[in-house]
Order: C-alpha cells, then structure tokens, then sequence
C-alpha cells in the first residue's frame, strides 16, 4: 500500500479509530481502579464529635455536636447515620439518643449519647444507699450507692476509682467505714459515709465437758462469739441433737461427745468436749476446781496450758461455786521469754502475790514473743477458756490490761475478738494493727505519760481519738511529767481505781 492509499484509509476510518483508542484509554483507567478497590480491606468507622455526657440547664435548646461515619471503600457514610431519641429541654431529666451505621458488608456500628436537663434552682443531690445483705453475715457485704437526682458529673468510692454511672456496687470485705464522694457539675463535692458492722467471719470458741451421773450425762457448753450463738448441735455417741440451750441432758451414759457451735452468721467451731465419769466417787463441785492452786495463794508454779505458762491467784475468800470476774494482765518486752520468775517483778503480779487484789480471779500468762503479743493471740484466747471452766468465770466479766508491748497486746487480742472482753485498760500502749471498727465495742481506758517517747504520747493520743471518732468507749488519762516508767512503776495498778473499774464493767 503506497502513500497515497494509507491516506486514503485514514480519511475514509479515522473516527473508527479515535473511538477506538478513547475506549482504550478508559478501559485502561477502569480496570486498575477496581483492582484496588478489590484488594483493598473494606472498615467502618464510627465517633461522636463533643462529649458523651451532656449536662443542659433547663430550657436551654439542645444542639447536635455531630458525627462522623467514614467506609474504608464507601467513603462517607454520614448521610445513612440513623438517630434515635430526642431531648426535651424543657422537662428536667436523663434523654439518651443512639446513632446507628451500616455499611454495604452488612457491618453496624451504634454509639450512645446521654443529654442530662437539670434544674440550677435545685441542685441538690439526692443519695440512696443500701447494703446487701443487711443482716449478720460471714459473707461479703454489698454497698450499693446510687444518685437518684441531681447534676452529678462522677461518683469516687472508697478505693478512689470514678464511676459516671449514677448506680455503683462496692463490696466491702470487712466491718468499717467506707466513704463516697459524688462531684456535680458546678464542682461542689457531697460526701457520705457507710458504716458496716455487721460481717462476721470470726468462727465461735468454747469448751465443753460432758458430766456421766447415775445413768445420764449432761453435757455443758462454755461459748463466746464477736456476735451472737445461734444453736448447738450435739454429738452423743455419733447420734445428733440440736438445741438452742448451751446444756443438754441424755439419760444414758456416753463413750463421746462433741458439740458444734454456730452463730448468728453460720460460722461453726466443733469442740470435743471433756468426759467426766462421777458414777464411781461422790459428787464433786461444779465447776471442778483444779487440784494445784491452794485456795487464796499465790501461785509461782510452772503451770502451763496451751502452750503459755501461767500464773493465778484468787482471793480466798471469793466463792468459786458462783460466776465470777477474771482480770487477765499482759507483761512487757522484758517478760518475753520462758522463765516464769521474770514475770514475778511486775507490779501486777507484785501485787497477786502479795494479795493486795480483791473480789476476781487474776490469770498473767507468759508469752515467749519477739516484741509483741502477737505470735500468742491464740494461745492466749484459749487458755482463757480454759480458766473460764476451770475456776467458774463469769464470761460477761472478763476484762484485760496490760503495759507497754503488753498494752498493745490488749489492743490486738480485742481487736481479734471485739465482742469478747468486758472492759480494757492499757497502760503506755497503742494500738499497733488493731481494727478500729473491732475496736468500738470494748469499753477502754487507756493511761499514757505525757514525757512518753518509747511509746510516743502524741502517737498514742491520736490512736485513742480515731477509735473515739469511730464510735469507740475510751477515756484518754494523760499522767504529766511522766515517761514509759509508769509501765514499770505503781501508779496505775495501786494509785488509780483501774482495777476496780475493769471488775465493775459487765459486757
């Protein structure tokens, strides 16, 4: 084909192929473009622009912050958001409106945002609180504490976390007060305090001894608890009995006998219990007075029992065949060992072996502790018991004091066992680790020497005034001019009515 007849050809189909190549050209463009939008990961985007919360003053008109809904692949989504709910400024209370996105995939998104309409004529925040269960319990205790009305902004509970739900659950583990604070939105702050006493997850302690006379048994039960006994479940002989009585009588005679405790909060202790055979000498007195103390001596034996020695002394003249007071003392850091006669120095037992008390049984046990009471609690509790049986102690009358580590002592063992002891005195003590709450239920005099620095006064002052703030019955006896000697000396025990006083107080 020469020149002149491509000409020719070109002139008679050059549309044809302009068309040709514009068709190209576009199917180039097109192909690339859904190469990429089919590769690529398809992802809905969802936000709100301004606050989640949204606080209007009443008749003051509500205005839409927006949002923004973005498709990796659509694009802008805003025109398919669908909206829910409306606010009414005019009526004080809580509007929510929900944003709702669904793209091409299928995939929904919904946000939520709350609009609260309040009242700046009455800003006052109303609180409600309850706790679950309300009764004793060995469980955990639920607080619940919820704002009811009014501009609030965030509720803090006690373990300083922020809840902007007007609702909130705190458990509380122990008896104690527990503090709230609600902030509003003008920044004002109302605080409320829960107090919780009712927890108990202390098991109940006793002792029991099971009498064999003339064909029957009879079976008494020595029981203490922080709150209340609930029941008694007898095991004669592998058979059960239940009663709400701490004795019971079969009219047989047994071979075993166990009792299991419960109290108010279902706690439950299982104590075997003492067989007495009387069926073959004659009636011995109830209770059975040992056979080493000497009626009205002073006792310097090595008498030991729970694993603490011991000494005690009563008066001999005090009638053991009635119910009466026990007074227990605490030594100090320098009595912590196992030679009994170092305990024979202290004024308090000075004063048992030389008979100057009256009208109660004294019990100082011995505890071999590397600075504290702490290592003998237990021990200390049962030989308690112990003595309660042994010399017929009236357990509404139990008090306890001690000087120095051994007033920390007190502040310990009545902090284990709140509802146990009667009355306390300490002497240059504090309270080390004790929970308050614990210690609100014990009447409490507490003796301190200004000059104090073993013991600071000052720290000791303040111990005794948040047991005091707490609800607690304790007197603060400030002795001027005086240091830690008085936990050595005779000014509490001779020179002060603390003896008396103890043995006056009845739980």
């Amino acid at each position: 084909m020469d020149l002149e007849q491509i000409k020719e050809f070109l002139k008679k189909y050059i549309v044809y192929i302009l068309i040709g190549l514009i068709l190209i050209f576009v199917i180039l463009l097109i192909i690339p473009s859904k190469t990429n939008n089919s590769s690529k990961v398809q992802k809905l985007y969802f936000s709100l622009y301004g606050d989640e919360k949204i606080t209007l003053e009443k008749g003051e008109t509500y205005k839409e912050p927006g949002y923004n809904a973005y498709d990796t692949v659509q694009g802008n989504l805003n025109n398919k958001v669908i909206i829910t709910g409306q606010v009414d400024s005019n009526t004080v209370g809580v509007y929510e409106i929900i944003y709702m996105v669904t793209n091409e995939k299928g995939e929904t998104k919904t946000l939520k945002r709350i609009v609260t309409v309040v009242d700046k004529k009455n800003e006052e925040i109303i609180i409600n609180a309850t706790i679950s269960p309300s009764e004793i319990t060995n469980k955990d205790v639920t607080i619940n504490f919820s704002v009811t009305s009014g501009s609030y902004k965030f509720i803090l509970d006690p373990d300083g976390n922020i809840n902007y739900s007007n609702n909130v659950k705190y458990i509380a583990k122990e008896n104690g007060e527990y503090d709230f604070s609600v902030k509003n939105q003008d920044g004002t702050i109302v605080e409320k305090t829960i107090k919780i006493s009712n927890i108990d997850k202390i098991k109940p302690t006793g002792t029991c001894q099971a009498n064999i006379k003339n064909t029957k048994t009879n079976i008494t039960v020595q029981a203490s608890d922080n709150f209340e006994i609930k029941k008694y479940e007898f095991i004669l002989d592998n058979n059960k009995y239940e009663s709400k009585l701490n004795s019971y009588e079969i009219s047989k005679e047994i071979k075993s006998a166990n009792v299991i405790i419960y109290d108010k909060a279902s706690n439950s202790t299982n104590i075997t219990c003492k067989i007495i055979d009387n069926r073959s000498s004659s009636p011995s007195p109830t209770p059975t007075i040992p056979t080493t103390p000497i009626s009205g001596s002073y006792y310097n034996a090595d008498l030991k029992a729970h694993g603490l020695k011991y000494i005690i002394y009563y008066p001999g003249n005090l009638n053991l065949q009635v119910k009466n007071p026990l007074v227990v003392y605490l030594h100090g850091t320098g009595e912590c060992n196992n030679d009994i006669s170092t305990l024979e120095n202290v004024t308090f037992v000075k004063n048992m072996k030389s008979k100057y008390y009256t009208d109660a049984v004294y019990l100082a046990p011995q505890c071999v502790c590397s600075g504290y009471w702490d290592y003998c609690l237990d021990n200390l509790k049962s030989l308690i018991d112990k003595v309660v049986v042994d010399y017929n102690i009236d357990t509404k009358r139990i008090s306890i004091t001690g000087a120095s580590a051994g007033g920390i002592g007190v502040y310990s063992i009545i902090s284990k066992y709140p509802r146990f002891f009667s009355a306390a005195v300490v002497v240059a003590g504090r309270n080390k680790d004790g929970i308050i709450s614990n210690l609100i239920y014990t009447p409490i005099r507490h003796y301190h020497g200004t000059l104090d620095t073993a013991v600071s006064y000052t720290n000791a002052k303040e111990n005794v005034e948040a047991i005091k703030r707490a609800g607690g019955n304790i007197e603060f006896i400030s002795l001027q001019g005086r240091g830690h000697d008085i936990s050595v000396t005779n000014d509490v025990y001779n020179h002060t009515n603390a003896i008396s006083w103890m043995i006056s107080q009845k739980r």
